[in-house]
């Protein structure tokens, strides 16, 4: 089914887009400051700082992905 534009289904489809869009810049930048607190403010094993590093690595890409396969089932 085809959205018109200026329809009220259309703009719902670009608010849904456009948040989670933020949604993903959010999820980098948290992921981001997380990343930066493991690396230099926490004290810790080196070894516990790199599983640490690896996890948010892991656990962000799933966030991101999550993210994106919401924006693909928005209709264009």
């Amino acid at each position: 089914m085809e959205v018109l534009f200026g329809t009220v289904a259309y703009f719902e489809q670009e608010i849904q887009r456009h948040v989670l869009k933020e949604e993903k810049n959010k999820i980098a930048q948290i992921a981001e400051n997380l990343e930066l607190d493991l690396k230099f403010n926490f004290v810790c094993h080196e070894d516990l700082r790199k599983e640490c590093l690896q996890n948010l690595s892991h656990a962000s890409e799933k966030l991101l992905q999550a993210t994106d396969q919401k924006l693909e089932k928005i209709p264009c």
